[in-house]
């Protein structure tokens, strides 16, 4: 089920939507800033760097639980 989103807008364009992210300055930045500012730079679509994000908070979340369940253990042991 996806969660509706809150539309957020470009600190140099308050008229357009951001719809980049900006990999260098980790920011997210409209077409316009992409195009002009930051087009040097490793850019991605904003959905895209969601999903990676998403996928990797999960990973992140399965190796916390990991090591926390191995310290329960290793304190029931002792």
């Amino acid at each position: 089920m996806n969660s509706p989103t809150a539309t957020i807008f470009c600190d140099n364009h308050k008229n357009l939507e951001v719809s980049f992210f900006c990999s260098k300055h980790n920011i997210l930045i409209c077409g316009n800033c992409a195009f002009k500012d930051h087009s040097s730079h490793s850019n991605e679509i904003k959905e895209i760097t969601v999903d990676k994000l998403k996928k990797h908070s999960t990973l992140l979340s399965g190796h916390v639980q990991a090591i926390t369940d191995q310290l329960k253990k290793s304190q029931e042991f002792h």
